[in-house]
């Protein structure tokens, strides 16, 4: 029974994507070549690294026995390819992904010379798109490694108002634009279309990100029907760099606290990446009143991506999340002297599965599964009003339901 109904909800789900078109994919790719000497053999063990000067994305892998090398998980942008070995000088390039198609670069170096030279760059070609119309900013890299604050799993909200376009409201609910809900998510190419902000949902932990790109004008229509504001965030993947983990606390006033883990690793074909946090706070909302009355929250949340390279023309990714919070909503002095106890209960979770095929060189085919569902519960006492209201809603691929009791 329950396989049936997971395999209705895959079919539901699945989409298949033919040709360049981008609808419902990640804007993720890959960069993949040889490292070639002057007499063009290859060279082996050589250093490939790809930057990107404005959001401080990088990325650094070796060339194989062969001379090749291939660096995945690499948002579209415009990048620095740049190589390096012992006794040569270093070659660079400049490349403009915009596919998912992996993208061929050939690297050659040159001899070393035992002259010096002095090479002025603005780097402007590896910053400027030139095929972009729309208003949009990508977040520094930097940024999203270390978030700031005393909870930093909380940290994407305060990242995005930051962007030009962007106010926030009482507890956090963001406006792009002046506009009062129209901000939509996609994750690795799937829209998220309920409200993320803390007070609906669980939010993503900025340190399982990539990149983030903030739209804000002439958003193309791949992204859906949110014509105020797109926040569009690509996941970590465990095929990126070398096996690492660690833990971490933080703390600060109002009682906040909070403990994280992270932990990567991978072999020659899968990938495996995960994130848990946990945190604790006397001041979890941020009520317009200076007054902090009734307003103790908790909240943890988990992140898990899977990677397989079947082949080089074939690959699978799994994302799976959940969280949840418990937190009380915030009394104004009034309300507090009545006795009012209201307390919301929040419970999300998603899977997301990825099933890519290339063709050829022109043709990439991919089949989709997502499947989302958000609770929400409110609990009240006597003295309060409403007494209760619930809120449950399910998402399969762009198809959601709300329940109101």
């Amino acid at each position: 029974m329950i396989f049936k109904k997971l395999l209705r909800t895959a079919l539901i789900g699945g989409v298949l994507l033919l040709g360049p078109a981008t609808f419902g994919q990640a804007r993720i790719g890959s960069l993949q070549g040889v490292v070639k000497d002057p007499t063009g053999a290859l060279v082996p063990n050589a250093t490939v690294t790809v930057t990107q000067p404005v959001t401080g994305y990088h990325q650094t892998t070796h060339t194989d026995t062969q001379g090749a090398f291939k660096l995945v998980n690499v948002p579209f942008n415009t990048y620095k390819v740049r190589a390096e070995a012992a006794g040569f000088q270093p070659a660079e390039q400049s490349v403009d992904l915009e596919t998912t198609i992996p993208f061929n670069v050939e690297l050659s170096l040159s001899l070393e010379q035992t002259t010096a030279a002095v090479t002025v760059s603005t780097g402007g070609e590896a910053m400027l798109e030139a095929d972009r119309t729309s208003s949009d900013t990508d977040i520094n890299q930097t940024i999203l490694e270390r978030p700031v604050g005393a909870a930093p799993s909380r940290a994407i909200e305060s990242i995005v108002a930051s962007t030009p376009g962007f106010v926030t409201d009482d507890n956090g609910r963001m406006h792009p634009r002046g506009s009062e809900s129209q901000v939509q998510y996609v994750v690795d190419g799937v829209p998220v279309t309920d409200n993320m902000s803390a007070i609906f949902s669980t939010s993503v932990d900025a340190r399982t990100l990539r990149t983030v790109e903030v739209l804000t004008g002439g958003i193309p229509a791949e992204f859906g029907d949110k014509l105020a504001g797109v926040i569009n965030v690509n996941t970590r993947s465990g095929l990126e760099g070398p096996t690492q983990g660690g833990i971490s606390f933080s703390g600060g006033s109002f009682s906040t606290g909070e403990a994280a883990a992270d932990f990567a690793t991978h072999t020659k074909k899968l990938g495996f990446l995960a994130n848990l946090s946990a945190s604790t706070s006397q001041r979890y909302l941020d009520p317009p009143t200076l007054d902090n009355f009734h307003n103790f929250g908790r909240t943890g949340k988990g992140f898990v991506r899977l990677d397989y390279q079947l082949d080089q023309n074939n690959s699978l990714r799994g994302v799976f999340t959940f969280g949840g919070s418990n937190f009380q909503v915030p009394n104004r002095f009034a309300q507090e002297l009545a006795g009012q106890d209201q307390r919301q209960r929040l419970r999300d979770n998603s899977q997301s599965v990825n099933y890519q095929h290339i063709f050829s060189p022109n043709t990439v085919g991919q089949f989709s599964f997502f499947h989302r569902q958000s609770n929400s519960k409110l609990i009240s006492n006597a003295l309060s009003t409403p007494v209760v209201a619930n809120r449950i809603e399910r998402c399969k691929t762009t198809a959601a339901s709300d329940h109101w009791r």
